[in-house]
């Protein structure tokens, strides 16, 4: 699936919302984005938490923000992709992990190419939204 909004210059950020009584799975969302606020916006899905800004160069990510409508226990990941956008198992890097009922991590994660960031969540029961943003190497820098 292709984003509408590539990372360039300018920050670029993903939105996922998930529906009550679903996880944030690390999955690819199943939905269409739409552009909104500088974000390739996916609608409601039962599944998401893969941030691929689809890179063909460094990225830095600032920032991994949820609001997990209570709270939950969550991890965040730097996966390494196969040729096909798929996470390649036991190549995961655990960067935090907690129990939260919001999450703002700010962070300078550097993502080389078909590398993404994931997000996983149990013990979630209500809606939830989460968005990261990130920025090519050689520009913004926030």
């Amino acid at each position: 699936m292709s984003l509408l909004i590539g990372v360039g210059t300018a920050p670029v950020g993903i939105q996922h919302l998930i529906t009550a009584g679903s996880q944030l799975t690390g999955a690819r969302p199943t939905t269409t984005p739409v552009i909104g606020n500088g974000m390739n916006k996916f609608p409601t899905d039962t599944v998401g938490g893969l941030f691929d800004f689809e890179q063909s160069e460094p990225i830095v990510v600032h920032n991994v923000m949820a609001d997990f409508g209570g709270s939950v226990t969550y991890s965040i990941y730097i996966v390494n992709l196969d040729a096909n956008g798929g996470v390649i198992s036991g190549e995961s890097l655990l960067v935090t992990s907690g129990t939260a009922a919001t999450l703002s991590y700010v962070s300078r994660l550097t993502l080389g190419h078909k590398q993404a960031v994931q997000l996983i969540t149990s013990g979630a029961s209500a809606a939830m939204k989460a968005r990261s943003w990130a920025t090519s190497c050689r520009g913004f820098q926030g």
